[in-house]
């Protein structure tokens, strides 16, 4: 599969976080062959990522809106990875994980960690997609709302919802790569037990005592 993994860089106040994200990607292999861009948020490029593929993208939309124009620019692509701004990887061969559930067509989306405290929903804090799908998916009209925002991820015409009522799985992985449909809180990934079965940390991980 042609896999695109991008990281998102707000802007430099976030160098520390984009540091740690880096330094986690360069330390675990991911597993499988893949493109690596760096979207940059700020008019201001940084040498942490030098060598890399950078781009420019306007925060319009949040990591929301990343995600919409990504998706649509990279449709060639057959599975695209969001990490988002906080992102950590914690282990060897996280990508190939991520990606393995792919090989099923009906597979759309898969994320680190799913979430119950509202309804439930795929986490889009680090989550790869199938564009194909992901392009099918009717986002809110104003993207620069928290609102919208919330409504997409969790909502009820959030793209989980949606992707599902279309007749598509979305899921999540841990540590061990084992794809979950639903049941999430026994993942011990996220806000659950001591989270010791998380993939990709970021700072809601990162807060959870």
């Amino acid at each position: 599969m042609k896999v695109l993994v991008y990281y998102i860089f707000p802007s430099l106040a976030w160098k520390e976080r984009a540091q740690a994200f880096y330094e986690s990607y360069q330390q675990h292999a991911a597993g499988i062959d893949h493109d690596f861009i760096v979207v940059h948020k700020s008019a201001f490029d940084d040498p942490i990522f030098d060598g890399q593929n950078i781009v420019h993208h306007s925060n319009y939309g949040y990591d929301i809106g990343t995600l919409q124009k990504l998706s649509e620019q990279y449709s060639d692509y057959d599975v695209i990875v969001q990490m988002g701004g906080h992102a950590r990887i914690l282990h060897d061969n996280w990508l190939h994980k991520i990606v393995e559930p792919f090989k099923n067509p009906k597979v759309a989306m898969v994320g680190t960690s799913g979430s119950l405290e509202q309804r439930p929903h795929i986490r889009t804090a680090n989550v790869a997609f199938r564009p194909s799908a992901m392009n099918t998916v009717i986002f809110p009209e104003f993207l620069e709302s928290k609102e919208s925002q919330y409504e997409f991820e969790h909502g009820e015409n959030s793209a989980y919802n949606q992707l599902l009522t279309s007749g598509y799985l979305c899921g999540m992985v841990d540590k061990s790569g084992t794809f979950y449909t639903d049941n999430w809180r026994n993942t011990k990934t996220y806000r659950a037990g001591e989270q010791e079965n998380l993939l990709v940390a970021d700072r809601h991980t990162d807060a959870y005592e």
